[in-house]
């Protein structure tokens, strides 16, 4: 806690500092900082929001939080971290959410007042950090107790097959989910996840920083740029995520990157659908770390969840929210 309240402290005076509007009467409550954004007589009741450091990957759960903030306080919240950069900036603005970096970028808005600053580059190398438990094989096995939580009560042995990791590492991802509450015992014979959702949002973001990547495949381009409105994807070794599966979930979206879950011989999908290999495609194709059972078009919705959740576009971010609230809400709240 004292380093984000470090963070708060010196974004704030620096802002103050270099600005003739000010962020007065500081307080750093444990729970919700806040304070008043001050221009000439009028002032503004806020609530901020601390992160150590921002991603693209992590705009999404950003936005959320910010909201949820804004509901609990009652106050316009405001993410305060030590740096944005100029395509975060962009989206936190589309977005109409406020923040404030230790570079000195912000976006801040209240009535007839703007203020938009970006392009400032940090003076300090910012480090990223995961959480520790979440390496590739931990995140396997996440994604398969949060798709099919009754895994909890079968054995070791069943969990590892299921997740398609070594059976050795089942135990300390169990204690590791139990350590940081999200894994409580029943009985000497049961456990339950719990704090679902946290779970969920955490998941995504490792999903996306430490494992998607190296499912990647490759990028492709197509001759026809609908070919995949009538790709067939009955069969055990494809099926769509990202955007267009978040389209075909809520129908409020027209994908431009096309995302592919793929398992098997890649060959004669390519040569079907006439896909060509370009660095900067608009399809993705991914290996599939699942089995795809050929009965369900969709990747399974919380993967396309934390593929639109984690994209860093303003568009599929609410997109992600609505398939939350439409599919998944019921299971992790």
């Amino acid at each position: 806690m004292d380093g984000k309240n470090n963070i708060l402290k010196s974004t704030v005076e620096g802002f103050n500092r270099d600005n003739d509007i000010q962020i007065c009467n500081l307080s750093q409550s444990l729970l919700y900082p806040s304070g008043q954004f001050a221009c000439g007589m009028r002032k503004f009741e806020v609530a901020f929001l601390v992160k150590s450091y921002m991603n693209r990957s992590r705009i999404g759960l950003v936005l959320s939080e910010l909201h949820g903030l804004s509901v609990k306080t009652g106050k316009p919240a405001i993410l305060v971290t030590r740096y944005v950069n100029p395509i975060i900036a962009e989206e936190l603005k589309k977005a109409k959410s406020m923040f404030l970096d230790s570079a000195g970028n912000a976006c801040l808005s209240f009535g007839d007042i703007f203020v938009f600053i970006k392009g400032n580059k940090s003076t300090e190398e910012i480090r990223e950090t995961y959480p520790k438990s979440f390496n590739t094989g931990d995140i396997r096995m996440i994604f398969t107790l949060l798709n099919n939580p009754v895994l909890l009560q079968k054995s070791y042995r069943e969990i590892a097959l299921q997740s398609k990791i070594a059976l050795g590492k089942v135990g300390g991802v169990l204690k590791s989910l139990k350590a940081k509450g999200y894994l409580v015992n029943l009985n000497e014979q049961e456990s339950k996840l719990i704090n679902g959702k946290k779970l969920l949002d955490e998941w995504c973001v490792a999903y996306r920083e430490r494992l998607r990547a190296k499912l990647k495949i490759g990028n492709y381009t197509a001759e026809n740029t609908h070919w995949w409105k009538n790709a067939n994807m009955s069969n055990k070794t494809a099926c769509w995520g990202g955007e267009v599966a978040g389209a075909e979930i809520t129908g409020r979206l027209q994908p431009q990157t096309i995302t592919v879950y793929f398992r098997g011989n890649i060959g004669p999908f390519i040569l079907k659908n006439k896909l060509r290999r370009h660095l900067s495609g608009n399809v993705e194709i991914l290996e599939a770390f699942w089995e795809i059972d050929g009965k369900h078009r969709l990747a399974p919705d919380i993967v396309v969840f934390a593929d639109l959740m984690t994209s860093g576009n303003s568009r599929n971010i609410e997109i992600a929210e609505v398939l939350y609230e439409k599919r998944l809400k019921k299971r992790f709240e």
